[in-house]
């Protein structure tokens, strides 16, 4: 609350230069004289002098902050003299009270609490009786005679005009007052009490209780990190990589034909429909198969490696972003090491709520191509690129030199390699797109809650929790117990 008490002329000093106008409106460098707090007896009357560089003849104008009471001043205006000094009086209250007298010029300002004793001062040295976890700068403690603690409720105060030192001892305390005690770490965390019992020349020590304000729901941006306490189940996986191998084959059941019906597309346009007539005509797919027989149980043993390495663990990279009253957005960025982006897995709608007691609750439904993670797993347990062993495993090389042999179609066998290749490539990418080319998304279900660590504006920097995580694909549902991390961005 803003109380300015400016009374003008009554009681003036008629040795002051009179007031003129101020021509400059740069205020330079401005202070008001005096260490600490200006003290003063109810009714006593005491010079305010504030000291103006450069000293070239300006105006200071002088106020009364905060609940002043009856106090006064001579003058709300002066000129500066030939030293840079403006000068007025003040009227110090008829009883006790504590406030902040202003003198500003131009763009300047400087301020100076007031305490108005009653019949003498005592000293209060605060200590903070903080429990929480937030990450704190330093304390700031102040007092006042101007309202209750219950004025807000808030655990955090308004400042008063008496501020405490280094060492949180605020001296100056007028005795024979209510006074409030106000303590604060930023503008989030804090405390109050009363006292009315201060005793001449007493130092007080005084602990006082310190909460925190609920967390900000102010917008946030964080990284979110979500682990399955399982794998997800055989019936899961198994359905995942059905549609994998499908897509992977091109619906064929022979490696072999898939193989030659991805090298056809892979051809030069002119030989494609030539190669198609000659291979159906000539047996090719048989005579690949013949010089890799093993090759069908060879990718079978591939792909369940992959399907067991999927099966030990489900984790989830993500990036939240709040919108405000209890909207948000997740969007996935990795799941199981697989890499995802906003055309295989966008983001989604999340519920974001900030609880008592620092604590926060995340969930969300998101979507995402599941034959990307197999994917990612199969490279992960061979230790290869996923086109580069798939090509092995069928006999790229071998079917090459075949090809360049019984092929009349003007490609020789660097030409078939190097369509083999793109064949291969081109299939790995079929299987590993698969989902999302065809719209067959694995829902995965998200619910968190976090134990917050926040700052002293309650704004959240980190968090770990516990919930669980579901996946739904094809009529199949899993359900892990699930650890998660929350850590906030710039």
């Amino acid at each position: 609350m803003l109380a300015a008490a400016i009374v003008a002329g009554c009681g003036a000093d008629a040795s002051a230069p009179a007031a003129t106008p101020d021509p400059v409106v740069d205020a330079g460098s401005l202070e008001l004289l005096g260490d600490g707090a200006l003290l003063a007896r109810a009714g006593e009357a005491l010079e305010v002098q504030a000291r103006v560089t450069p000293a070239d003849g300006r105006i200071v104008r002088f106020a009364l902050l905060d609940d002043a009471g009856d106090s006064s001043l001579a003058r709300a205006e002066a000129a500066t003299d030939g030293q840079g000094l403006a000068k007025t009086r003040l009227r110090a209250a008829s009883r006790a009270a504590t406030f902040r007298v202003r003198a500003s010029s131009g763009g300047a300002t400087a301020e100076r609490p007031v305490a108005v004793t009653g019949t003498g001062v005592a000293a209060i040295v605060v200590t903070p009786d903080y429990a929480g976890k937030r990450d704190l700068g330093g304390w700031k403690a102040t007092a006042s005679t101007a309202g209750r603690c219950s004025d807000t409720s808030s655990p955090v105060r308004a400042d008063g005009p008496l501020s405490a030192d280094a060492s949180m001892k605020i001296a100056g305390v007028p005795v024979g007052a209510r006074i409030v005690i106000a303590v604060r770490a930023g503008h989030a965390v804090g405390g109050c009490t009363e006292l009315d019992d201060l005793s001449i020349g007493e130092t007080r020590a005084l602990a006082i209780p310190v909460l925190d304000a609920p967390l900000s729901v102010a917008p946030l941006r964080a990284s979110v990190n979500v682990v399955a306490a399982d794998g997800p189940s055989a019936q899961l996986v198994a359905a995942w990589r059905a549609r994998f191998e499908e897509a992977l084959l091109g619906g064929e059941t022979a490696p072999a034909r898939a193989l030659l019906d991805a090298v056809a597309l892979a051809l030069p346009s002119p030989m494609a429909p030539g190669f198609l007539a000659a291979q159906k005509a000539g047996g090719w797919d048989a005579l690949v198969q013949a010089a890799h027989p093993d090759a069908p149980a060879k990718l079978t043993a591939w792909l369940d490696a992959g399907a067991a390495r999927m099966r030990e663990g489900l984790s989830l990279d993500a990036e939240l972003t709040t919108l405000g009253d209890g909207a948000a957005t997740l969007a996935p960025l990795s799941a199981s090491g697989a890499q995802l982006d906003p055309s295989s897995a966008p983001p989604r709608p999340a519920s974001w709520a900030a609880l008592p007691g620092d604590v926060a609750r995340l969930s969300s439904d998101l979507s995402l191509p599941a034959t990307r993670l197999l994917a990612a797993a199969i490279e992960s347990a061979s230790g290869a690129k996923g086109a580069t062993t798939l090509a092995e495993l069928l006999g790229c090389a071998d079917a090459s030199k075949q090809l360049a042999t019984v092929a009349q179609l003007g490609c020789d066998e660097a030409c078939f390699a190097a369509a083999c290749a793109s064949a291969t490539e081109a299939m790995w990418q079929r299987a590993r797109r698969s989902d999302e080319l065809s719209g067959k998304l694995t829902k995965l279900t998200i619910t968190t809650t976090l134990d917050a660590v926040a700052d002293a504006e309650a704004r959240l920097l980190k968090g770990a929790g516990a919930g669980t995580i579901t996946a739904t694909s094809s009529g199949v549902e899993w359900t892990s117990d699930a650890t998660s991390t929350l850590v906030a961005k710039p």
